[in-house]
Formats: C-alpha cells, sequence, structure tokens
C-alpha cells in the first residue's frame, strides 16, 4: 500500500489547502514517475544520491509551506480527519513545539504502535504505550517526551526557534534529538489522540 495509501488518505483530508511534498530520497525504481503520473497534484523533490533520512526530513521541511508542517513516513495511512485534530491541538497551545498523533499498527489496527516516544537514562528509544490494545485509557495524556517523526505535526514557527534536525543522526533518534531541543526552548511536545495514524512499521 505505501504511498498509494498515503497519498489518497492525504488527498481525503478535510483540511485544505494541503501543500503536500514527497521527498524521492534517491529511490531507484519508477517511485517519481508513478507519482507525476498518479497525484499530479503532489510537489515532487528528488534528492540524488539518497541522503540519510534526517536530511530528506530538513529537505521537506525547506521546501514546504504553510503554518503548520505534517511529517510523515511513506508507510502512514492517516483517519479521515487526522491533519484537522492535530491542528486543533496545536493551536491550542501558544507553546507548542510538536503534537504526535495516536500511532496505531496497520495490520492489526486495535492495538497502538505508539503515542510519541522516550529515550531514557539507561536504555534504548521506546515508543509509549506500544503494542497496548487501544481502549482510550491513554487519551487523557496531554504531553509525551518526544514525538516519533513517522508521524508528528509542527508549527513552522517552532521549527524556525529550534533549527532542523540534527543529520548526524543517519535513522532514529532525530525526532528524540529534535524534541529534547524544542523542551529546551521551552516548548511542549503534545499528544493528539484523536488524530489517528496507522503505520505498516
Amino acid at each position: 500500500r505505501g504511498l498509494t495509501g498515503l497519498l489518497t488518505a492525504l488527498a481525503a483530508q478535510p483540511w485544505t489547502p494541503l501543500d503536500v511534498v514527497v521527498v524521492d530520497n534517491g529511490s531507484r525504481d519508477d517511485t517519481s514517475s508513478w507519482i507525476e503520473r498518479e497525484h499530479p497534484w503532489v510537489r515532487l523533490l528528488r534528492i540524488q544520491p539518497g541522503l540519510s533520512l534526517a536530511g530528506g526530513i530538513n529537505r521537506g521541511m525547506a521546501e514546504a509551506g504553510g503554518e503548520y508542517r505534517l511529517v510523515l513516513n511513506q508507510d502512514i495511512e492517516l483517519a479521515p480527519d487526522a491533519v484537522a485534530e492535530a491542528v486543533a491541538v496545536a493551536r491550542e497551545d501558544p507553546g507548542c513545539g510538536a503534537v504526535a498523533l495516536k500511532l496505531r499498527l496497520l495490520r492489526t489496527p486495535a492495538f497502538l504502535n505508539g503515542l510519541g516516544n522516550r529515550v531514557e537514562g539507561r536504555s534504548w528509544g521506546a515508543d509509549n504505550a506500544m503494542g497496548q490494545l487501544d481502549l482510550g485509557q491513554f487519551d487523557h495524556w496531554r504531553e509525551v517526551p518526544s514525538s516519533c517523526f513517522a508521524a508528528t505535526l509542527v508549527p513552522r514557527a517552532a521549527w524556525e526557534q529550534v533549527g532542523p534536525v540534527d543529520e548526524g543522526f543517519p535513522l532514529y533518534y532525530e525526532d528524540s534529538e529534535w524534541c529534547y531541543r524544542a523542551r529546551a526552548h521551552g516548548l511542549t511536545v503534545r499528544l493528539a489522540p484523536r488524530a489517528v495514524a496507522h503505520h505498516a512499521f
């Protein structure tokens, strides 16, 4: 499903206008030509040769417009009102640095992939509540330590204040480090439990 599911879900979002930028980070198949043919409403940004994930995020964020920027992995499918719900959470908090969407597992959608993530003092990073049956038992959470950049909304002003993702992280932890800096700037990392995204993981 991949990009087909993601772009179909984005096109169906009631929140408009959406400026969708797909970063083709050095693909070696016909992804770019497929996007141009099947989704001409999408802006395609080709990066050659391929950069790290962090580098791709930075190029996409630099290209994107708008007051809010939604970072998404290619294997995400959004619920119909996910964008509007995430924006609503950001707008209710003037100090919002990022909004974590509720990630559910695409193949077993009753179960959580994560509600943001965390890196503790002496451990690897982990997704909050991963593998839990989602009964709404965490929906009262307002903040999380960091947000997984598989599906994160970032206000433009926060991105400009905190700066780009550290490209020294080739894969993983770039989101936790960015959120750490956001919190050091006094910004919050919020959770939007009604903004649901399904992740193929």
